[in-house]
């Protein structure tokens, strides 16, 4: 067992919580907890190798910001450290760490909460081949538009 220390505002509440239903205060705490879990099961391993793509991208964008802003605390996190610290890039390009995720507001806007519905219908998006196939498809388009403006007009 570990012991740790919260404001006593959130003791109280948790305290509440656990007392009007009927649980132990770790209990509320794990299901309060469940929803930030990802579950690693579920993810295709190329799905995670794109992950770390996008992560590492984050990483760079939020260091050239700590570059400019002379954030040194911040420059020297690594990697792994940011794994475990990152939260976020606000819409004005900021990065920010889980620790600020009492301190920033977030404005919502339509991708938010778009993002937030499809989490919400647990909407499992499939993977697209169209940038794969963009000459094929594209070929294939406008053959059958011409075609069919060819067919249409007339001369024809």
């Amino acid at each position: 067992m570990a012991e740790l220390t919260v404001r006593s505002d959130l003791a109280a509440k948790l305290n509440e919580i656990a007392q009007r239903e009927n649980r132990a205060v770790d209990e509320v705490l794990e299901t309060l907890l469940s929803h930030y879990e990802l579950p690693t099961s579920s993810i295709a391993p190329e799905n995670l190798e794109a992950s770390k793509k996008l992560r590492s991208r984050l990483y760079k964008q939020a260091r050239q910001y700590w570059q400019q802003t002379n954030d040194q605390e911040r420059l020297k996190l690594t990697d792994d450290e940011l794994d475990a610290q990152f939260w976020l890039m606000d819409d004005e390009g900021v990065p920010h760490l889980k620790s600020e995720q009492d301190k920033v507001i977030l404005h919502p806007n339509s991708l938010t909460k778009l993002a937030e519905k499809g989490r919400e219908m647990d909407f499992q998006a499939e993977e697209s081949d169209i940038s794969n196939r963009s000459r094929e498809i594209l070929d294939q388009e406008l053959a059958d538009h011409l075609t069919r403006h060819t067919d249409s007009s007339p001369n024809g």
